[in-house]
């Protein structure tokens, strides 16, 4: 996916054909790099109440393969009220295996303008179930790039 940035600030982004192909023109433009759960990020204030072109990617530094739990990657905001997930819930995760992401995200009201990157757990009789549990052991990372109206 190529971006292009004309001279008068927007941005031309070439959407791949999951997202119908073609051009966009974006008037915004934010990256987040070295993402880490369950850290919360500020965003811009005119985030909210966008429909969001999300690319980039997400991965666990460490491998993970549990028998019963499943783990997923997310962006969480108003306190876990609201989410997306980028990936999962799985099983079984490969060290450093990029996951791409290219989608669009309808964000609602962002209370205090921070996002949470994080991961949910299924939970089993030796795992906690629900938002980044203490003993859950995948540790995701992400990079990604927002492009808005």
């Amino acid at each position: 996916m190529n971006t292009l940035m004309l001279a008068n600030s927007i941005f031309q982004v070439n959407l791949p054909p999951e997202l119908g192909g073609g051009v966009a023109n974006y008037n915004y433009m934010f990256s987040l790099n070295n993402l880490v759960r369950p850290n919360e990020y500020v965003v811009p204030a005119n985030l909210a109440n966008k429909e969001v072109l999300v690319v980039g990617e997400v991965w666990s530094t460490n491998n993970m393969n549990n028998k019963t739990s499943a783990n997923s990657i997310d962006i969480t905001w108003n306190n876990y009220a609201n989410s997306y997930r980028f990936y999962g819930p799985s099983r079984s995760y490969t060290a450093n295996k990029k996951i791409p992401v290219k989608v669009k995200i309808k964000f609602t009201a962002i209370n205090s303008n921070k996002i949470r990157f994080s991961s949910y757990q299924t939970g089993s009789a030796n795992a906690q179930a629900g938002w980044n549990t203490s003993d859950c052991n995948l540790q995701c990372r992400g990079n990604l790039t927002f492009y808005y109206n």
